[in-house]
């Protein structure tokens, strides 16, 4: 323990010197607020009251491009925490309580600390705060002239996970407790306590949000009910409590040592995956992937570290998600990001930038794997690189503006103000296609009117449909048939899985390619597979409960919001026609919280039968059982059970069922 012990003197002089400066205690609040108003690690606020008692809490996590030293030792401090940490130890001079403690000093002699205070008479309150192992802890109060005393204490943890494959994971967590107020009666206003045991092994999760220590060696199933557990408390935490589980989820899965089997890695996936599919907040959500990730690695599918050229990517879940013109894919990432591409090629590449313009980087378009940085002197660039052949890659600058081209070996020369290639004409052609896509992509998200929306949607659509016809001999097919293949049918798709398309094994294709395994489990003559499934209440339903009396639509819905949306009105209308002719609907709902999908129902009025997999079987099998790897998706069912159509979309559907007796 590093404690500050401030001669008497000094005190003296800070003191005479206090009355020409502000309080300390305002000192200390400007540095927190410009620390919470910066959303450095993405900080949040707790307020438990006005002015007496806030909860602040943090938590970051991103790719180093470095490998640190084997002497590291942190803290990676952004600008505004470092600007915090440091007040905290030039005030320790006038402060009445002073503790600072370093996790690279052993574990902290304190188990905690117990506030006994009261904002005034009316408001007494009592507060303890556990101090975990190894856990960076800076406490400080001050007594004011008006009686009231006001203390910051600051926790914080941090992890770095070396990877080859993926790069130096880098995870900052912590909490901040600002205290104002009195004394209560006579007793002190902080004091040491000892916490309580945990009613039951393993991490105790509370209101305040403590973490426990993680045993240096979990069994698996041990390991596999933490995970489950945490899951649960996951979905029924508040936001600020989400965060703290995630952290927890992270850092259990990074501790454990064990291999899983695959059954056990895809039980576990099926837990986490809808969490970092349901997650708004982008920093949470890779902490969540991280999760993914990490259990990935430590399961017997994993094909190990391999050494490679390319500089390393951020981190990755084993699936990712991403919007086509009318579908959400839901793909396996993890098959991307670990085919490297072993035949590289060297690409000379120069331009020209704004004269503001700091740095470019080069990412890979496929996995947007950081392949290098260089600068930008005097508005100009020049650089040599090993690139992955016949691929898309983009050059960044400043990480904003990106300019697209073509590695089949041949020089660049880009300008990166109007965002043109001056030279090679297949990188010319495939980036103009790209910023045109992309112009549209935008206009689209922006666009406020739903007619305008849809035309441009649509037209975007088109282009791509025509690029894929029209470009067939190279590699502007690929990129426009990995946008756009759910818009096209099995046979349209079929010849371009032919060994006589050249790009039939591209890397860009690696999702269509599962997608269109999927088709092949529904594909039309196909029987159906019964499902286990529950309701809203909890009650248990089989699918072949609804398979028999007549022609069934199931309705495949994902909880990522966009598409899976939008399509609920539009078939409200075909239910409205077609139910009364003896078609039923059902709709299967995947990768919900349960408790908000329940919501999700009650919100929409939806008038089927809304169902989704039993909680207690795999998501994962219930939609790998008929393929599904894309939402929203339509399958029709005869009475005999066997799917006569798979519609592309609401009108397909109603087409389909127009034709059907």
């Amino acid at each position: 323990m590093k404690n500050r012990h401030i001669f008497a003197i000094a005190a003296v002089m800070m003191a005479i010197a206090c009355s020409a400066q502000p309080s300390h205690t305002s000192s200390m609040q400007e540095k927190l607020n410009a620390f919470v108003e910066s959303k450095e690690y993405n900080v949040q606020k707790l307020s438990y009251s006005k002015d007496g008692f806030n909860v602040y809490q943090f938590a970051q996590q991103f790719a180093m491009e470095e490998e640190p030293p084997d002497d590291f030792y942190g803290p990676l401090f952004t600008p505004r925490m470092m600007d915090l940490e440091r007040a905290y130890r030039t005030e320790t001079v006038n402060a009445k309580t002073i503790y600072i403690h370093d996790a690279s000093d052993g574990d902290s002699p304190l188990p905690g600390v117990k506030f006994q205070f009261k904002i005034d008479d009316l408001h007494p309150m009592t507060q303890q705060v556990a101090f975990d192992l190894n856990k960076n802890i800076r406490l400080i109060s001050f007594e004011e002239p008006d009686g009231k005393i006001y203390a910051l204490l600051l926790m914080w943890d941090q992890t770095i996970d070396p990877d080859k494959t993926i790069g130096n994971v880098f995870l900052m967590d912590g909490t901040i407790y600002e205290i104002s107020g009195y004394k209560l009666d006579d007793r002190p206003f902080i004091a040491h306590y000892k916490p309580k045991a945990p009613e039951s092994e393993g991490m105790a999760f509370d209101a305040q949000i403590k973490y426990g220590t993680t045993p240096d060696e979990m069994t698996v199933d041990v390991f596999m009910a933490k995970v489950k557990r945490t899951c649960e408390i996951f979905q029924r935490e508040t936001p600020q409590g989400q965060m703290a589980a995630g952290v927890v989820l992270n850092k259990t899965c990074n501790a454990f040592t064990g291999q899983l089997t695959q059954q056990q890695y895809y039980d576990l996936l099926s837990c986490i995956q809808p969490l970092v599919d349901n997650e708004k907040n982008e920093n949470l959500k890779s902490i969540l992937a991280y999760s993914c990730y990490l259990i990935y690695k430590k399961s017997e599918i994993f094909e190990g570290d391999r050494e490679t050229d390319v500089t390393h990517a951020s981190a990755g879940t084993s699936e990712t998600t991403t919007s086509q013109v009318s579908k959400t894919i839901v793909y396996n990432s993890m098959l991307m990001n670990e085919l490297v591409e072993a035949d590289m090629v060297e690409c000379q590449i120069s331009g020209s930038a704004q004269l503001s313009g700091k740095e470019v980087a080069v990412r890979r378009d496929v996995t947007l794997e950081l392949m290098g940085t260089f600068p930008v002197v005097g508005g100009k660039f020049s650089f040599t690189c090993k690139l992955p052949k016949n691929e898309i890659c983009k050059i960044y600058l400043d990480n904003r503006d990106a300019v697209s081209f073509y590695t089949d070996g041949k020089p660049i020369n880009v300008d990166m103000e109007n965002l043109t290639v001056r030279s090679d004409k297949a990188s010319q052609k495939i980036n103009d296609f790209l910023q045109l896509v992309e112009r549209e992509r935008l206009d689209e998200l922006h666009e406020g009117d739903s007619m305008k929306k849809a035309k441009i949607n649509r037209q975007r659509g088109e282009r791509l449909l025509k690029a894929v016809r029209e470009n067939r001999d190279n590699i502007l097919s690929a990129f426009a048939l990995s946008q756009v293949y759910t818009e096209m049918s099995y046979e349209e798709l079929k010849p371009y899985l032919n060994d006589d398309y050249a790009f039939s094994h591209h890397i860009l294709l690696s999702p269509m390619r599962e997608y269109m395994e999927g088709l092949e489990k529904r594909k039309p003559g196909t029987h159906y597979v019964n499902l286990e499934l529950v309701d809203t209440k909890g009650r248990p339903h089989q699918l072949s409960e609804y398979i028999g009396k007549g022609y069934v639509v199931l309705h495949f819905w994902h909880g990522l919001g966009g598409y899976g949306y939008r399509i609920h009105p539009s078939m409200e209308t075909v239910y409205d026609t077609y139910h009364s002719r003896g078609v039923e609907f059902v709709t299967l709902a995947f990768n919900f919280g349960v408790q908000g999908w329940r919501e999700e129902v009650e919100l929409r009025h939806l008038p089927w039968p809304q169902l989704m997999p039993d909680p207690d079987t795999s998501q994962r099998d219930a939609a790998a059982a008929y393929g599904i790897r894309s939402y929203p998706e339509l399958i029709v069912i005869d009475s005999k059970g066997t799917i006569v159509a798979c519609p592309r979309n609401v009108e397909e559907l109603s087409s389909v069922l127009d034709k059907l007796k």
